[in-house]
């Protein structure tokens, strides 16, 4: 299957569910499981999942990155695939690099018209939020690489931590233009009563953009 026509399918997808549920520790390490509910809205099978790229700002240590993917359904497998980091200048934003964690794979059988998919990627990246316990924070969300129609966010710290919000909702493309219209539809996320948690739920998210809050962690005293 070619590059047009893979293109083209990923434009009649969505992930219908999206679920996240990400722990960050003391030391800034990340780990984070993605539930994806995919579905399949045009007229041809499809034998590749949707190519996502989650962004990072800091550099995922050389031989600490693991990434994983675990199929919902008990009749697909995922087939080869490949993880890969690059970096990019985000300027508009941050005036700083970030770095993009990408991946590809296939699956078997392909996903037929109108037939729906689950499964789960899990990211473990040593020492990548560090700079959530600077003054100036840093920033976490979501990214749709095609349409989500829900998506849900759990983001935990342990108890001694306590998550602070700091901005305004930003909704940006890959190259950073911040998108208005999407920012003033969108609520930010809540946090628990203990502080230690944030909680999202958002509907209708578009293809290409990116859904972001900033945040700092402080010890509590």
């Amino acid at each position: 299957m070619d590059w047009l026509t893979l293109r083209q399918l990923a434009n009649k997808m969505e992930y219908t569910e999206v679920s996240l549920d990400w722990r960050i520790n003391e030391q800034g390490d990340f780990d984070g499981l993605f539930h994806y509910t995919l579905r399949n809205n045009s007229q041809l099978s499809v034998e590749f999942l949707p190519r996502e790229r989650i962004m990072w700002f800091s550099k995922p240590k050389k031989g600490g990155f693991k990434i994983t993917i675990h199929p919902g359904n008990s009749d697909t497998r995922i087939i080869g695939g490949k993880n890969s980091i690059y970096r990019f200048l985000l300027s508009r934003i941050t005036g700083k690099h970030t770095y993009i964690v990408s991946w590809d794979y296939a699956i078997d059988p392909p996903l037929r018209k109108s037939q729906e998919i689950k499964y789960s990627v899990h990211i473990s990246t040593p020492r990548t939020e560090r700079d959530a316990f600077t003054e100036k924070g840093t920033y976490a969300g979501i990214s749709a690489g095609i349409p989500i129609r829900n998506a849900q966010l759990s983001y935990s710290a342990p108890l001694s931590l306590r998550f602070n919000l700091l901005t305004p909702l930003l909704v940006v493309d890959d190259v950073g233009s911040r998108n208005p219209d999407e920012e003033a539809i969108h609520e930010l996320p809540t946090l628990h009563a203990n502080g230690s948690t944030i909680l999202w739920k958002v509907s209708n998210l578009r293809a290409g953009l990116r859904y972001w809050f900033k945040y700092k962690l402080e010890k509590l005293k």
